[in-house]
């Protein structure tokens, strides 16, 4: 490999998660800004509930975007694109807007940000698995786990689907009472979820390593 190349895979990982923190950082105090000066939040009641559960979903949705991409450089190595340093700032501003979006009257558009986030997010990591896979260093991984599109791809399309129907519930009958914190939860559900496979895909990237390529895999 060409010597920038190789140099570029190196240095990958330590650009990205210093990137990834400083613009987490950035999200974390727009949270807490957005938070401190949203009057529902500290007035009590059904809409109080609500709101810090959307607050929750908010803060779960930087963590995940954290244990994401920490997670995707320290199983994979490939070399890097404009695109590869650009996504980052790209998820930024839609943990911005999220942060931003705490009214109640806004809160189907919430839903409908953080779908877009979803499919933002699902576009890059196509992106990455193809560059990732085009280089040997990954072999121990790709020529063993087959995913399908179907399985890599399934839980993405169904959490933008569920959140879509959110946002349309939320916008049709409003935001207040216990269908709002019904609503919340359900995002937080979804996030969680989202956070358990990012740690499935962890652990088993873990096992593939004690697994010779060309071996069946453990499960």
């Amino acid at each position: 490999m060409h010597p920038i190349g190789e140099r570029a895979k190196e240095l990958l990982p330590s650009v990205l998660l210093t990137l990834a923190s400083i613009i987490q950082a950035l999200s974390l105090e727009v949270l807490w800004s957005s938070a401190s000066d949203a009057p529902h939040l500290w007035s009590g009641g059904p809409a109080a509930v609500a709101g810090w559960l959307q607050v929750a979903a908010v803060f779960q949705t930087i963590l995940l975007i954290w244990v994401y991409y920490a997670h995707l450089i320290m199983r994979f190595r490939w070399v890097p694109t404009l695109r590869d340093s650009l996504v980052p700032f790209g998820l930024g501003i839609v943990q911005f807007v999220l942060a931003e979006l705490l009214r109640p009257d806004r809160r189907h558009l919430w839903c409908y940000t953080l779908a877009g986030l979803f499919v933002f997010a699902a576009w890059a990591s196509v992106a990455i698995f193809r560059s990732a896979q085009r280089d040997p260093d990954n072999d121990w991984y790709f020529a063993v786990v087959k995913d399908s599109q179907a399985a890599r791809f399934g839980p993405a399309v169904l959490s933008v689907g569920g959140l879509l129907a959110l946002g349309v519930l939320l916008h049709r009958r409003g935001s207040g009472g216990t269908f709002g914190i019904a609503a919340m939860a359900l995002a937080n559900a979804i996030l969680l979820g989202q956070i358990a496979l990012q740690r499935y895909y962890w652990n088993r990237s873990l096992s593939l390593r004690e697994v010779a390529v060309g071996e069946v895999a453990p499960w």
